[in-house]
């Protein structure tokens, strides 16, 4: 299994290059008024990953790219164009972002746009427009984005499964995409645990790095997050030291009290909260501002801390699907992988 990532001095490989160029002219022909794109994500600050192919070195994470317009882009084109970019490319997938000159400067501060001012790599257009965005310190980051990033990262865990992980151990694609995406869960505890202590790094090695700083030597998650390294290093699911859906299980289990954590820090004030009704019903009502995607989050949560090997806890997933039934969405039944399912399609309908 072949993997490299950007050099630092060219921000990005060749290859990578070459389909940022082909995406530019792609971009700037649909989008005559389009004044700057920015490259960010793991390609933007020298992370990307490649796999080998028949055809070459093949990308293996998205392009993420910010579309900096006269005028805001409607998001429903960008994401049409989008998926046209990748299919051109040949590649997993290809996000653009648009903003509206006017409003950039005034961007507030998030993980997004932390790592958009601080690693983003302009390859149109002016390349000081970066520096209008203020120079956020990691302690500008509100704790909100911690909950959200957690909540994101639930689905990745989800989505990657069907039965359960067990399922996956004969397919070594299913299995490289189990592991991938738990090692996105992992850094997501590094980052939840790095904001509450007014922390944050761009790069998985700076996130693995601080994680080790703030907690003891030996706690699970630091395990975890320097498994989710050496994956990043190499693609190959042999270098996490364990089976990808041990890994999984173990990121789950992680993630769960990390995210409890987190979320009586921020709420909690007379009674923290001890169960997962109590944080399910508060994350449905009280934790968004739109209670569909409330009502969605709190059954990724309930899904993923109801799974069991040999006994999922029904009573979390009839939990879960009186709440989707609330939001006027069906689910026939409360099996666990019929849940898993449900929810991972009405967050990317609803919530993506």
């Amino acid at each position: 299994m072949e993997h490299m990532v950007a050099e630092t001095d060219m921000r990005i490989h060749s290859r990578a290059a070459q389909d940022i160029e082909r995406l530019r002219q792609a971009v700037c022909r649909s989008l005559p008024d389009v004044e700057t794109l920015i490259l960010t994500g793991s390609f933007a600050h020298g992370e990307g990953a490649f796999r080998a192919s028949p055809r070459g070195m093949q990308p293996f994470n998205d392009y993420d790219v910010v579309v900096v317009a006269k005028t805001e882009p409607d998001p429903r084109f960008l994401k049409d164009r989008a998926d046209q970019a990748a299919r051109m490319l040949g590649v997993r997938g290809v996000d653009l972002l648009g903003v509206g000159l006017h409003r950039f400067a005034w961007l507030p501060p998030s993980i997004f746009n932390f790592d958009l001012r601080h690693a983003g790599y302009v390859f149109h257009g002016d390349a000081k427009l970066l520096d209008t965005l203020p120079d956020w310190q990691p302690s500008d980051i509100p704790l909100i984005e911690a909950q959200v990033l957690l909540l994101n990262r639930m689905i990745c865990l989800l989505e990657c499964v069907e039965d359960g992980p067990e399922s996956l151990q004969d397919d070594e694609e299913a299995g490289i995409f189990l592991a991938y995406q738990s090692s996105k869960a992992a850094f997501a505890i590094a980052d939840a645990v790095a904001l509450l202590h007014e922390l944050y790094a761009i790069r998985y090695e700076g996130k693995r790095d601080l994680l080790s700083s703030l907690v003891p030597a030996a706690s699970e998650s630091v395990t975890l997050v320097e498994a989710a390294w050496r994956l990043r290093q190499g693609l190959d699911p042999a270098s996490l030291g364990m089976p990808p859906e041990t890994f999984w299980r173990r990121t789950r289990a992680a993630l769960l009290p990390t995210f409890t954590q987190l979320m009586n820090w921020m709420y909690a004030r007379d009674r923290p909260f001890t169960t997962p009704h109590d944080l399910a019903h508060f994350v449905a009502n009280y934790a968004s501002g739109n209670p569909i995607r409330g009502a969605i989050e709190a059954v990724q949560y309930l899904t993923l801390a109801a799974w069991d090997e040999s006994r999922p806890d029904r009573e979390l997933l009839e939990l879960a699907r009186d709440l989707l039934e609330k939001a006027g969405i069906a689910c026939p039944d409360t099996t666990w992988p019929l849940m898993r399912r449900t929810v991972v399609a009405a967050w990317f309908h609803h919530c993506h």
